[in-house]
């Protein structure tokens, strides 16, 4: 599975998925969330 996933390259839903030699997901995020008043805010993407 690791030796095929260099290969991968695909433009989905969530955006692009393409991992490195080591297997590692190219361009990841992270998404920081808050709640106010029981609401889910942004607070930042961490690229």
């Amino acid at each position: 599975m690791l030796a095929v996933m260099p290969s991968t390259d695909y433009n989905g839903l969530i955006g692009r998925i393409a991992f490195d030699d080591m297997g590692d997901l190219k361009e990841g995020a992270i998404t920081l969330y808050d709640f106010k008043d029981g609401k889910k805010a942004v607070l930042d993407v961490v690229k």
